[in-house]
This record gives C-alpha cells, sequence and structure tokens, in this order.
C-alpha cells in the first residue's frame, strides 16, 4: 500500500498543502524552517492519531484556527482508500475511510 496524494489544512504552518506521490521514491527538499518535517508529521499523524513529538492538537492547530484536516488517497494494488483525519480543537477527532466513520475521540 503507498500513499498516492495527501492534502493537509490548518496544519502547522500550512493554511493549505497539496502533494502528489510516487509509488517508489519521494523526497523532500527545501530550506531550513520551509515546512518538510510538518508534512512528514502530517503523514505519521494520519497513520498514528499523534504528532511524532508528542505535541498537543492545539499546538499543531494553524494559529488562530479551530481545527485541522489531513485528506489522503492510499493505494494498494487496484484498490483506492480515501482516509480523513477530521480534528476540531474542542470536539471529537474523527478518522473516516472511503467516507465511513471508524473511530471518534474525544
Amino acid at each position: 500500500m503507498y500513499l498516492e496524494n495527501i492534502h493537509i489544512t490548518n496544519f502547522r504552518n500550512y493554511d493549505s498543502c497539496k502533494i502528489s506521490c510516487s509509488p517508489k521514491v519521494n523526497c523532500l527538499t527545501g530550506l531550513n524552517g520551509m515546512g518538510k518535517t510538518s508534512i512528514l508529521e502530517a503523514i505519521y499523524y494520519l497513520c498514528m492519531g499523534k504528532s511524532h513529538s508528542n505535541a498537543l492538537d492545539v499546538q499543531i492547530v494553524k494559529e488562530g484556527l479551530d481545527f485541522f484536516r489531513i485528506d489522503s488517497n492510499w493505494k494498494k494494488k487496484e484498490q483506492l482508500f480515501h482516509v480523513v483525519y477530521k480534528v476540531p480543537i474542542k470536539k471529537k477527532k474523527v478518522l473516516e475511510i472511503n467516507g465511513n466513520t471508524c473511530w471518534q475521540i474525544g
């Protein structure tokens, strides 16, 4: 299974960021402080439900806003999976796979 694309919204310094991935090798390049680690953190959050740095959700959401969201598409052979993590700061987190709510944490 591999990540086809990801769209992060209100995550760290990003208002919106869309990235398409290759099924083989992917590289993130850029100057220090440009957001490479934030992209990796969003992928980690999507997979694990928390930050790799143990940051609180309120520390991850873009300053002044009250939610962040991570949308992604994954592919396994010919199967496609649309995975969405919705994280409102004062409500329950929601993980959806192909439009079905898998669980809520709050």
